[in-house]
């Protein structure tokens, strides 16, 4: 899996499970 793709969704699911 490219890393340029890992790192946004890494992003988005951290900030995701954070807010609830």
């Amino acid at each position: 899996v490219p890393v340029l793709f890992v790192v946004p969704w890494a992003i988005v699911k951290y900030l995701y499970e954070d807010n609830g």
